[in-house]
Parts: C-alpha cells; structure tokens; sequence
C-alpha cells in the first residue's frame, strides 16, 4: 500500500513538474492571440514538388458563423451525444473518460478510444498541430483548462460548432446544414442534426455525401444517447429513427486548386487518404513536399501534347518517370486531366505488348531453359483450341519463320516466334510465378502461351518497378510521390523513404537482360533512343495497335512511355486502333524528349562494373534465320492475332495450374472508377484434352539427358529440396544451376 501511494506520489510530481510549464505557456498564447477565437487563419494546405513549386493548394473553406442563441436545443445536444455528452459536467478535462480510454487501450493493445473532451479537440485546432504524441496531449490538456478559465461553456460550444469541420468543404453546423441539406441550422431536424454530428470524427469518408448508409447508422448511435440521457422522449426517438434525410448531391465550389501535375496531385491525394485519412487539408497549414520534378513534369505534358498533335489517331499518352530509390520524378496519367481525370499511370490496366518479353526470357535465363550465347526457335506455332475448333497461329511482323536465331537477334528486333517458344519450353506458369513473386505485377498474369506477347494487362506504374529489377542487378524498387508530410508549424507528421526489395533476381540474369535491351536501341525496334547515353529498353504494340509503348532506363532512372486512341462512348471510354503505331516509333519520343534532360539533373552512376557485363552474343547458327530489313519498322506483331472474325484465344498452360481465363484483353475492359464496365459473358473454360493437338514443329533428332530437379525452383535438386522430379531435357538444355530456394 505504501509503495503504491509513493509511486503516485513520484508520478504526480512528475506530472505537475511537466506540465506547469505546458499551462503557462497555454495561458500566455491564448493572451496574446485572442483572434484566434474569433476567426482560424490558417494558410492554405499545399502540395509542394521537390524543386519548390506548388502543385496543389487548398484552404480552409466554406464557413457561416452562428450565434449559441441562433443554435436549436436539439442541434447542440446532438453534438454534445456525439462528441462529448458530459460537457457541462466536466473542467475541460473528463478525469472519467481519460481514466477510461487508458484502461481500454492498454486492454485492447491499440488506441482504441481517445478521452477528449469537446473542449481539448476546440484546444487541438486552435492551438497545437495534431500530432499523435503525448506532448500534444499534454498541450490539448493544458489549453482546455485555460480556455475553461477564459470562456464560458456556452462560448466554447459556440467556437467549436463553428469551427469543426463537417465534411465536404463546410466548416461550422450552420456551412454543414446547408451544404448537406440546403438549410439553416435552425432549421435541422432531430434526425438530420444527429447525422451531421458524428461527420466531424471522420469528416471525408464519414460524412452524408460520401457515405449515406453509414451516416444512418452512426446517426443512430447518437439518437440512442440522446435518449438515454432524456434529451429527447422515446416518440422523438422512434421518428427520428424511420427518417431518412435527404441529401444534397453536390457540394459548393471548392477552393482547392491544382496548379500543375493534376494527375500526380491526386496521386497524392489519394495516397494521403489511405495512409493519413485523419488529416484534414482542407483546414489549412499543411505542407505536403513529394518527389515530383516540376520542370521535368512541364517537359513531359509538353511532349505528350505535341505527339497527339502530330499523329491523327493518337488521342491520349502517358509518362512516368521513377528514379533508382523509387521517387516518382515525373507521372503524366493522361493527355487531359479536364476531358478525363483516369490516371493510366495508377490505375490504368493495359496490355503491355512485347515490353513483356524481358520478364519472358529472364524467366527463362534464370531457369536455365535457354543460355544467353545460345539460340532460340523461330519455327512455326500452331496451338489447336479444342473448344473453338479453331486455330492460334501467331505471326512474326514479317511474316517469316523457320530455323533458329540468337538470343540476342531475336530479343532486339522483338520476333515473336522465339518468344513464344521460350514460353513454351519454360512453361507459362513459371512465367506468370515469376511476375508476381519476382517483379511485383499486382495484376493477374495469365499462365498462358501468349504470355510471351504481353497478352495480361498491367498497371504501369508496376511496369516501372518491374524494370528496376534490371537496372538494379536483382533489387526492385517501390515507387513513391511523397517525401513528407508538415504541420502548420513544421512538426513532421509523417516521412516516407526508399524501399528497395532485395535479391528477387540473379544478377547475372539481370546483366544479361540489360546486355539484351541494350542492343533493342543499338540495332532493334527502339534505335531512336541511341541518342540517350546507356540507354536500354523495350518496345510494344498490342492488338490492333490500341496501345503502343517503349519502357527503359538509364543511369538510375527509369522511364515508362505510353500511348493510345481513346475515345468517348456513351457513358465509357474505349480504345481503339491506331494504325501503324509502333513502340518504336512514336512513345519512345516522349521518353527520349524527357529523359534527355532527366539525365543531365538526376542522371546516377549506379557503381556496377560494366567490365563483368555478358559480352555480345554469337551469331546465327547455321540454321536459316529470318531477320527484318533495317529500313523497316521491326515491331511485333499484333497479341493474339487469328483471322479477322476471331476473337483471341486463351491458351493453357503446359504444366502447371488451371487457366486463368482473362477474357479478350481489350483495352475497352477498363473504364475509369466512376463508370461501371459493359456487361459481358466470360469465355467458357478450357481444359486441354488427352488428345490436344501439340503445336505443329517437327523436332530434330537431339540426344536428351534426365534430371533431377526441384519442383519448386526448377533448378537442379540438392539434398534439401522437399519435394523432386525428374524430367527429360534436349541436351544442352538443361538446368545448369542448383536450386536457390532450399538448403544454405
């Protein structure tokens, strides 16, 4: 017993000698600030690029000052239901509910409930930043108690039912009543004051407009106080509960403002909200710094306005430019925020053609299916579908087939052929694994041959993420647009900084992959970007020519360009041909345009020994090979490409899981957000039968060798593998390396 006074004793001491000073500095501010109660003055919120100029501002809003007098019985008990029912009980601080919201989170292991009193939030926005620490609870503690020593309770409800913001740009209940109900506050029913009163918890996601359904139900929360504490009869009650208000559908002109980068504005925004969705913007003060380069970002918007000039059937593009630790230097999600506000670098789900390939064959490297200095087929592939009847026949650009060709000869003119055998011979399963585990696409990657042909739509932000795996010799980066989030007073409210994911490649392969892209820009299908110093990069052109793209890096910086016919119909946006449109051609203008001058500010010496790069590939074998003239465009062809009247076919994989069917890969299947896509009927599923067509090659007469390998890695087993098979390879074919999963 005497310990435990002691220690309470030691505590409060401890207490009073830190907050005495808390108190008088409370009284001191409030002395020398009485404005404050009358009017907050903050600054606007803004959003700031990293070289200082403001992308994005947005202040405190809509606000219609009331008197306490002018405030219905029924409105101010609402609030009081909602925020703090024992406010005229209380000094400002509610010792019970203090007491209380300890005793719960240390319980529950969270914070779970808060014990501020209507006061402490009035004491929070008016005088400290909202920062959650104890110093700031501290603060809050000492303002209450001097603003219950200044004010009267009657005055203080009245500031905070001014002030508090209610959601969707109006600040006080008298700009709520309105915005929400096209009403006074005097004029607010039991039902409609109760609804409002719980907005102010979570004023952006939990208010009326955004949320009706669980505004009822939170209104019905404060009813039922209202009524255990007698402020209203159970017939008040009952009616109140079978009310339902109704809601304006717009709220008033806005005072947010985007003054550049509009989509990567609400990038951010958007970003705030998951990470932050307590924070208020719009009450003014913040500053929100992000990794965006503005006059890297105006070069971008110039480019892709200018290539929609130039070429008829382009209508829209995009470029996103990310650096080696993941900041987002430049993000253009559209040609016109205005005509369409879907961001394409966020959200956009487009099928990326062959920029695919690279993660084909470094699949394929890694396994140790193909060898860097060795060949690959171009012979002819045929895949019978049992249940069409019909037949997936793709085409080289040219036409052409037979024999083999380099690695290297067929990566940089982006033959079609080799690819898809490379699918092939590693299994379209690997290939899908390998996106996902390896290089992060957060989309579903469809382990099916045309695979090889970017047939799976991607987001092109992972695009660029996935590219990093290369550049960085096996790290992959997390892409990111903010650096830091400040409150009105500088305190830091939040930092983000690089991620990187480390080891989800062999180094080797990425050296080789890099030794690949390389020459697609000295001798292939992106030869425009030879101007770019240690460029490398891929091209791609999908169906139809509806998307057309060239992804690539340079010393530390990653850039992936993208272009399109969009189009408006009806109440959705679809994509359609181009024309002759090549990745080759036209986006790698805007990456070349952007990167030319991103180099010279941002460009890094990564530190990587170019001396342990692959050399060169051999040349052909003897075999007939068929390679594109060089006065011709050399880009792929057409993904899925059968007779004019057929829709693509989804193949099955080789060995591995069931299809995953993934419809026709039209651009037409991703509306923005705020459009529900066409209805459409899913293709019927396809099991591959005994009696399956294989594809039409006749194979040469090759000695084959039998191995044992992993059967999760695929590489040859060692005694820790957990689970073995042995499958019969050509020779020369083989598994070269052990497996890396299991085992030191």
């Amino acid at each position: 017993m005497l310990l435990c006074v002691t220690l309470t004793l030691i505590l409060a001491c401890v207490g009073g000698f830190l907050f005495f000073p808390e108190y008088q500095a409370a009284g001191d501010f409030l002395r020398a600030h009485p404005e404050i109660i009358d009017k907050i003055d903050r600054p606007p919120s803004r959003i700031v690029s990293a070289d200082g100029a403001t992308l994005y501002t947005v202040s405190t809003e809509y606000r219609k000052p009331v008197q306490y007098t002018e405030i219905p019985v029924h409105v101010q008990q609402a609030i009081l239901a909602a925020e703090d029912k024992r406010f005229f009980n209380h000094g400002g601080v509610d010792g019970r509910a203090l007491i209380r919201a300890v005793f719960v989170n240390v319980r529950d292991g969270g914070t779970k409930q808060g014990g501020s009193t209507l006061t402490m939030q009035m004491a929070k926005n008016l005088y400290s930043s909202g920062e959650r620490t104890a110093k700031r609870k501290l603060r809050d503690i000492a303002f209450a108690w001097q603003l219950e020593r200044t004010f009267t309770k009657q005055q203080i409800l009245e500031m905070y039912m001014n002030h508090v913001y209610f959601g969707s740009g109006a600040y006080g209940i008298e700009a709520a009543a309105d915005v929400y109900y096209g009403k006074t506050a005097e004029q607010l029913t039991i039902s409609e004051a109760a609804m409002l009163a719980r907005s102010v918890r979570r004023p952006t996601t939990q208010n009326p407009i955004k949320d009706y359904e669980g505004a009822i139900d939170r209104r019905d929360d404060v009813l039922a106080i209202m009524v255990d504490e007698g402020w209203i009869t159970e017939k008040e009650y009952e009616q109140a509960k079978k009310d339902r208000p109704k809601v304006k559908k717009a709220a008033p002109a806005s005072t947010a403002h985007i003054k550049l980068a509009p989509y990567f504005v609400q990038h951010v925004l958007e970003r705030l909200e998951r990470d932050m969705p307590d924070l208020d913007l719009k009450g003014g003060g913040y500053v929100v710094e992000t990794t965006l380069n503005s006059e890297l970002q105006k070069i971008a918007e110039r480019q892709v306005k200018k290539i929609i000039a130039e070429y008829d059937k382009v209508t829209t593009g995009a470029f996103v430019l990310v650096d080696y630790e993941g900041k987002i230097l430049v993000e253009v999600g559209g040609a016109d925020y205005g005509r369409n506000e879907f961001n394409v670098i966020t959200k956009g789900k487009r099928q990326p053609g062959s920029s695919f390939k690279p993660f084909v064959y470094a699949t394929a490297l890694d396994l140790g299916t193909i060898q860097y200095n060795g060949s690959v087929s171009n012979e002819k592939f045929v895949w019978h579908d049992p249940a069409s009847g019909k037949d997936w026949v793709p085409k080289n650009s040219n036409g052409k087939f037979g024999g083999r060709m380099s690695l290297r000869s067929a990566f940089a003119n982006s033959v079609n052929l080799p690819a898809i055998w490379t699918a092939y011979d590693v299994g379209p399963a690997a290939i899908a694994n390998y996106g996902k585990d390896r290089f992060g696409f957060s989309t579903p990657i469809a382990p099916v041959y045309s695979i090889a042909l970017g047939a799976s739509e991607v987001v092109p932000l992972d695009l660029a993420e996935a590219y990093s795996v290369f550049m960085l010799r096996g790290e992959r980066v997390t892409a990111y647009p903010i650096t830091r989030v400040l409150a009105s007073d500088g305190t830091v409210l939040r930092t983000y900084r690089p991620n990187k994911i480390k080891g989800v490649l062999d180094a080797r392969v990425c050296d080789e992959i890099d030794a690949l892209m390389e020459s697609v820009v000295t001798s292939g299908t992106a030869r425009r970007a030879q101007g770019i110093p240690n460029a490398r990069g891929k091209t791609g052109t999908t169906n139809e020519h509806k998307d057309a793209w060239f992804c690539g890096y340079t010393d530390g910086l990653i850039g992936i360009s993208w272009v399109a016919n969009e189009r408006r119909e009806g109440n959705r946006w679809v994509y359609q041909t181009m024309g002759r449109v090549y990745g080759g051609v036209v986006p790698i203008q805007i990456w070349v345009a952007v990167m030319k001058e991103a180099q010279k500010k941002f460009g890094h010496d990564l530190g990587f020994d170019r001396a342990l790069r692959p050399q060169a590939a051999r040349e052909e074998p003897e075999e007939q090979v068929v390679s594109p003239p060089a006065d011709v465009p050399v880009e792929e062809v057409p993904v899925d490409e059968l007779t004019d009247e057929t829709p693509p076919v989804e193949i099955p994989p080789v060995e591995g899981p069931p299809v995953v069917e993934t419809g026709t890969g039209t651009a037409e299947n991703t509306p923005p957000p705020d459009q529900k896509p066409p209805a459409q009927k899913p293709p019927p599923a396809q099991k591959p039968p005994k009696d399956q067509n294989p594809p039409a090659r006749k194979p040469p007469v090759e000695q084959t060798v039998e191995v044992e390998i992993c059967a999760d890695s695929r590489q040859i087993a060692n005694l820790y593998c957990p689970e073995t098979v042995k499958r019969r390879f050509t020779k020369g074919k083989a598994p070269t390396r052990k497996c890396h999963l299991h085992g030191d």
